[in-house]
């Protein structure tokens, strides 16, 4: 009886072995699968991103702000004034330009302009352009896009002085 309970324990034993070999090769085998598929989506990935158009430099002004794809105000200095027009000089800093450049803002009897007087309290008021001075810094805005251009109409004009 002892023979058969050894032969039955040997017998056991050499199934458990062969289940585990089993399993152990199933469970290799499935990381193995699994460890080359990610690393062929990795490869994958890196060559359709080489292949892919690469993104648009977006054009930026001195202050590293992107340049939006529509501009309807600049700020600016009085450089020049004249009947009708006034001559500013803008900063690549304060706007949305690559470079500092002088554009021309025409004006007529329908725009508003108008000055800001910061004191103690903040006072708005409508002048004439021959109250513009030469160096003063003003914000033209127009309704229509004037990216790139060097002249345009005003719809407003704004100057802004602290007394």
């Amino acid at each position: 009886m002892a023979e058969k309970i050894s032969s039955m324990s040997t017998k056991k034993l050499i199934i458990l072995l062969i289940v585990l070999i089993i399993t152990w090769g199933a469970a290799s085998a499935l990381f193995i699968l699994t460890k080359d598929a990610g690393k062929t989506d990795f490869i994958s990935r890196i060559v359709e991103q080489e292949q892919a158009e690469p993104e648009p430099i977006l054009p930026v002004n001195q202050s590293g702000i992107v340049i939006p794809e529509e501009v309807y105000s600049y700020q600016g200095e009085v450089i020049e004034k004249s009947e009708g027009f006034l001559k500013i000089k803008v900063s690549a800093l304060d706007n949305y330009i690559e470079v500092d450049q002088e554009i021309e803002a025409r004006f007529d009897e329908q725009t508003a302009i108008v000055q800001i007087v910061v004191s103690p309290q903040v006072l708005m008021q409508n002048i004439s352009a021959a109250e513009i001075e030469i160096g003063e810094v003003i914000t033209v805005t127009t309704r229509e896009d004037i990216k790139g251009r060097t002249s345009f109409r005003a719809e407003s004009i704004r100057a802004v002085s602290q007394k």
